[in-house]
């Protein structure tokens, strides 16, 4: 780390979509017609901007730090705090570091001494444990190293040091780098994070941990370019659904003459509105929650009685059409978001891929089929592989032959594609089903 210091200019990653539409499209022609699209010859939908817009430096506004509010016991200061509605206990380790100057060397003696404290090595087992314990995936233990840092440390650049060296005891192979008076922890990720600053050190992304955005840009930052092989990237993958506290909010649905109640769990939505944009295969992978899954289940165990897989489907892709209320991200919240399955009952509104989303999931639980999704300009819907021949439009990816299914556009029947879209190739999303 000694020699390793090299400044770095900074990008912005913005997801550019092109507009949707205002109002939710109606379909009236309801026999689709039989057509195959192509698909991207990209299979992937992880593409690293390279080429991004340069930014120009502005001040960065530092956010105050939050006081601990440590307990003793047996000697010992202890941090409660309430991690996304559950009570979340760790110890306050001493003798911590100071940093009086920001520059390389200062950087590099902060981090030999915080690494080499037996409090600080206990700490990171015991946030391990909690992790396990709550089922976080990576970035489900990066927000839990940065709220215990937040308590931990006085000021910001105090807490950004302190979750560096924690994150790197922890087995990430993040950086530090820093300006004249801040200092930016830097994550790198196996899936793009969009709506984001990042560097390049040797053609991996290094994401930039910092509440700058688009019209606050950030100047070149000087970074370690030393690595740590065995340790890992980030994941934003999220395979089980974290054991966050409940706070359920009830939410009613109201689909052809039946009323269908949930209990949302608002902690898991704060959880998924702190996530970063990224890639929309984290979202198509991410399970449902029970207290959506047992509703939903009642009613389409029912609903489905006698009814092939083949019109389950045009039964679900109904159901997420007409169900949900529709206004585009823009309009909902300002800025584009994309949608957790369980999102899509939280909110009061959806768009395109949010349903996408959910109507994948739905596929998946109540049927044998396989299911992709379909990235075009401005739209996103999916594809099943159905067992038997289906009316309508298809798209032939890795020898098999799926049929698009919308599950924006009303009453849109099983192979529906807007014209708009059928001169386009789009991206194929792959996820865990």
């Amino acid at each position: 780390m000694k020699d390793s210091w090299e400044e770095f200019e900074v990008f912005y990653n913005e997801k550019k979509e092109p507009p949707k539409p205002v109002v939710q499209p109606e379909v009236k022609e309801q026999k689709p017609v039989p057509q195959e699209i192509t698909p991207s010859p990209s299979d992937s939908t992880k593409t690293i901007n390279h080429q991004p817009e340069r930014l120009k430096k502005t001040p960065k506004k530092e956010p105050q730090p939050r006081p601990a509010e440590p307990t003793e016991n047996f000697g010992r200061a202890w941090l409660d705090f309430d991690f996304y509605g559950t009570n979340t206990r760790t110890f306050l380790p001493g003798n911590l570091p100071d940093i009086k100057q920001i520059d390389e060397e200062n950087i590099r003696s902060y981090f030999i001494k915080a690494s080499n404290l037996v409090a600080v090595t206990d700490l990171v087992r015991e946030l391990k444990e909690t992790q396990k314990r709550m089922r976080l995936n990576d970035w489900g233990y990066y927000k839990l190293v940065e709220q215990t840092s937040k308590m931990i440390a006085s000021s910001a650049n105090r807490q950004t040091l302190f979750s560096w060296v924690v994150l790197l005891k922890s087995g990430f192979n993040v950086k530090a780098g820093y300006t004249k008076n801040d200092i930016y922890l830097m994550l790198p990720a196996h899936e793009e994070i969009f709506s984001s600053y990042f560097l390049n050190v040797d053609g991996t992304p290094y994401y930039i941990q910092t509440d700058s955005g688009k019209n606050d840009p950030l100047p070149r930052i000087k970074v370690h370019r030393a690595n740590y092989p065995e340790n890992s990237a980030f994941s934003l993958r999220i395979h089980e659904l974290p054991l966050v506290g409940n706070n359920p909010v009830k939410k009613k649905l109201y689909y052809n003459k039946d009323t269908l109640q949930f209990n949302s769990n608002k902690w898991l939505a704060d959880y998924y509105n702190d996530y970063p944009l990224c890639d929309m295969a984290v979202y198509f992978s991410a399970p449902l929650s029970n207290e959506v899954l047992k509703p939903l289940s009642t009613y389409f165990n029912k609903t489905f009685q006698g009814k092939t897989d083949r019109k389950k489907v045009a039964l679900l892709l109904n159901f997420v059409q007409n169900a949900f209320a529709y206004k585009t991200d823009g309009d909902q919240f300002g800025r584009e978001k994309y949608f957790f399955p369980d999102e899509v009952f939280y909110y009061p509104f959806s768009d395109c891929e949010d349903r996408s989303v959910l109507f994948a999931k739905l596929v998946n639980h109540f049927t044998h089929y396989n299911c992709i999704g379909l990235d075009f300009p401005g739209h996103v819907n999916t594809a099943i592989a159905f067992d038997e021949e289906t009316d309508g439009t298809t798209i032939e990816f890795k020898g098999k032959k799926y049929t698009i299914c919308d599950p924006t556009y009303g009453n849109a029947p099983v192979g529906y594609l807007d014209a708009r879209y059928e001169k386009f190739q789009p991206g194929i999303i792959i996820f865990d089903n």
